[in-house]
């Protein structure tokens, strides 16, 4: 993806649509928060809503939504919440697909301050905004969606004080994540959802995806649920290292073996 963007950037602004600008820095700062790099990507994403330039298709991923979830990951609850506070209003919307990231958007930002509030019963409201958005999303097959609400509503239960309700809704997310690895959306919610995957790993302790998400939110644990930067980035530094989150099983070995021996082959042929 990386590649491609420069690629994209190399070929120059001016010979793309008027949006390019800000629509290279949006997904620079999405590659940027893949890697761990949150000030990066927040300063992205402030970037790409001062060169914003709209045309006919609907917004349906908003910059400043999007900017309001790195800054809850930077710990910066204040700026997401005054983000929030324009949006009053927004909880009696009808969930539809145009307005589905930024609804959950709302509810994240407001299940962090029901949190650091300890306030349960604003955990609750979050619980019945994230019904509505999973029913309309699983209604319409938007499976990233679904993902999102269930992750949601699972550490909403979580900070309403009923483990095991958020114990069934994490268990049903990870199956509905584990087949194509959809790690990053446990992962980028750090210590509380390493906290509700431990109790998880603890009932099915051979459950490998289970493991491999808990791994990745080692990387992103910081205190109050604040996604730590620079250990996010360490990770991924790692992995490009040689180091992997989740060893190579024998069997994966043996095909990259293989491959390499069939790379050999055709370039002795040669």
């Amino acid at each position: 993806a990386r590649d491609q963007m420069a690629i994209a950037r190399s070929l120059g602004e001016a010979l793309g649509l008027p949006q390019f600008p800000y629509r290279w820095r949006a997904v620079a700062a999405s590659l940027a928060q893949a890697d761990g790099d949150l000030p990066a990507a927040r300063d992205l994403l402030i970037e790409a809503q001062q060169v914003y330039v709209g045309d006919f298709s609907p917004e349906v991923r908003p910059l400043p939504a999007v900017l309001a979830r790195v800054q809850l990951a930077l710990g910066d609850v204040e700026a997401a919440a005054v983000w929030a506070a324009e949006r009053a209003g927004a909880d009696d919307e009808t969930p539809s697909y145009l307005r589905e990231f930024e609804l959950l958007t709302l509810a994240e930002v407001r299940l962090v301050q029901a949190r650091r509030d300890g306030d349960r019963s604003a955990s609750r409201r979050v619980e019945t905004l994230l019904d509505l958005l999973l029913a309309a999303a699983q209604e319409g097959g938007r499976g990233g969606a679904v993902l999102d609400a269930m992750v949601l509503h699972a550490l909403a239960s979580q900070a309403r004080g009923d483990p095991a309700g958020a114990l069934v809704r994490l268990q049903s997310a990870l199956s509905l994540a584990e087949p194509e690895h959809q790690v990053r959306a446990f992962a980028r919610h750090g210590v509380p959802m390493g906290e509700l995957l431990d109790h998880v790993i603890a009932q099915r302790g051979s459950w490998s995806f289970a493991r491999e998400v808990r791994a990745a939110c080692r990387g992103r644990d910081a205190p109050s649920g604040v996604v730590d930067s620079s250990a996010a980035t360490g990770s991924v530094a790692a992995a490009r290292d040689g180091g992997l989150v989740v060893p190579l099983s024998a069997r994966e070995l043996d095909v990259l073996r293989l491959l390499a021996g069939i790379g050999s082959c055709r370039i002795a042929s040669r």
